[in-house]
């Protein structure tokens, strides 16, 4: 594994940061589960009921990445009887964005909820800033909890089944709802690029920016990350939002002080970075030279020429852009097991209106291998032959559905190819890794590294110019003066223990 290139690319964000990341919100996770807090925690959920419910009571918590969830139960035999509480963790969760976050979240999942049988939580009660947000909360939603097991730990019980008859039958059963939730997703077509909001005469419209993940994941979890040229409002254009992806894809390379230091994943699945002696400049400046390369390759044009602001359907030259959640995958579908039904689909908060491109993606979640994780330590190759036949049955099952459903409804309602055909199209052309290194970040270089046929080449890096050296050149130099920054970093906090 060590000998391809492309793992060592993976980014992996500062752990000193992150460190008094972790020190703020174990504080703030002790304040929030003090017995008195959990107290006026459950006369808080039983006041936004309407007051009239009976006795609440605590049931546990949740943690995700950026969110925490607390479980609660009412305890009078009406519904709903298990609600959640969830709140942005102090800490890993921006403070200077938790009420977009949230806010994004809300509308989204009101905005489905109301327009298409997709199954989400119904929210009973939210507020993300003003007078309506507690200081003992923060912004917070209340909304309905929701029984299910992951998609992703069902899939494995699937996969893992010594009765395969059923399992695939129960699979079958799963990706007859995904095709239909993923068709009724994209259905939905938008004007601009962004997040929406309820106009003054109840419609929905987009109206915010898109806030992405890449944007929150990098403010949080590296210093000094500017938000200087970050969009106030929704975009217009597709290359508007490719030119926001690259942006902050160029931005990092600066920001992140560790970010070409060279190391080793260790059994858990984080990443250790050599320390003072043990640092292999020449490997660190190999690996900045290559980073270099991957991200002026990534920003020509001809890289994203697929992600334009037309889809191919003429009906939809005024609303060009569709509804999309990157972070819809098999962690954040929960599943009844006895029924292999979907229960509900969680995590809205970095959903908005995008070019249609990403929304032809099939999804990389489908089987309990988990993508990410394969390409990060260089066996996507392995990944492609496990996914592949799973694929190809969702595909089988997507086609089904479109044709059940183009004959319940009017031909208009169809799109020209149909999502199957441009879901296949995508893995042929290898089109969704190039979508996905634009939505994420940490993965990018990793990507373009392993497919570097996916990716325009650089002119002057091929031809070696004299300005090309000399900003390659700069960039070590700037890498060298990063990792000396990390370093003295690293030495003061020992000697402040």
């Amino acid at each position: 594994m060590e000998n391809r290139e492309s793992v060592k690319y993976a980014v992996a964000y500062d752990d000193l940061f992150n460190q008094d990341k972790d020190d703020e919100y174990e504080a703030w996770l002790k304040t929030v589960l003090e017995p008195a807090n959990i107290e006026f925690l459950e006369r808080f959920i039983r006041d936004q009921l309407g007051g009239d419910r009976g006795p609440v009571h605590y049931m546990g918590m949740e943690r995700g990445s950026y969110n925490l969830v607390l479980q609660f139960h009412i305890d009078d035999g009406r519904a709903p009887a298990r609600l959640a509480l969830r709140m942005p963790q102090r800490g890993f969760s921006v403070e200077a964005l938790a009420a977009e976050r949230l806010e994004n979240e809300v509308y989204w999942m009101q905005y489905i909820e109301e327009q298409s049988t997709v199954p989400v939580p119904h929210i009973y009660s939210w507020a993300a800033s003003g007078d309506a947000v507690d200081d003992r909360i923060g912004p917070y939603m209340i909304m309905d909890y929701v029984e299910g097991q992951t998609l992703h730990a069902f899939l494995a019980a699937l996969e893992a089944s010594d009765d395969q008859v059923d399992a695939v039958k129960k699979r079958t059963t799963i990706f007859e709802q995904l095709a239909d939730i993923l068709l009724q997703l994209r259905s939905h077509r938008f004007d601009k690029i962004g997040s929406i909001t309820r106009t003054d005469g109840g419609s929905w419209a987009v109206s915010r920016r898109p806030l992405t993940y890449d944007m929150h994941a990098q403010l949080a979890s590296m210093p000094g990350f500017s938000t200087d040229g970050w969009p106030t409002g929704p975009l217009l254009h597709a290359k508007d939002y490719v030119s926001l992806a690259t942006a902050l894809r160029n931005h990092q390379m600066l920001c992140l002080r560790n970010i070409n230091i060279p190391g080793a994943w260790n059994k858990e699945g984080y990443f250790d970075f050599h320390e003072g002696d043990a640092i292999d400049i020449d490997r660190a400046l190999k690996t900045a030279r290559g980073r270099f390369l991957a991200r002026h390759a990534m920003a020509l044009p001809a890289a994203a020429a697929h992600i334009d602001d037309n889809d191919g359907v003429s009906e939809n030259d005024d609303k060009p852009f569709v509804l999309f959640n990157p972070d819809l995958s098999a962690s954040n579908v929960l599943v009844d097991p006895d029924t292999a039904r979907i229960t509900a689909l969680i995590d809205f908060e970095y959903t908005n209106a995008v070019p249609a491109a990403f929304a032809d993606d099939p999804p990389v979640w489908l089987v309990s291998s988990n993508f990410v994780r394969f390409l990060t330590f260089g066996f996507f190759a392995e990944w492609q032959v496990l996914y592949k036949p799973t694929l190809d049955a969702f595909l089988a099952v997507l086609e089904r559905v479109e044709q059940q459903q183009q004959h319940q409804q009017p031909p208009k309602a169809f799109e020209s190819p149909p999502l199957s055909v441009r879901m296949l199209a995508s893995w042929n052309s290898k089109a969704y890794l190039a979508n996905y290194a634009l939505q994420r970040v940490h993965l990018a270089d990793t990507i373009y590294h392993d497919q570097p046929a996916l990716f325009p080449t650089v002119p002057e890096a091929v031809d070696g110019t004299d300005e090309w050296l000399q900003k390659v050149h700069a960039y070590e130099e700037y890498t060298r003066w990063q990792i000396d920054l990390y370093e003295a970093d690293r030495k003061a906090r020992r000697q402040n223990r």
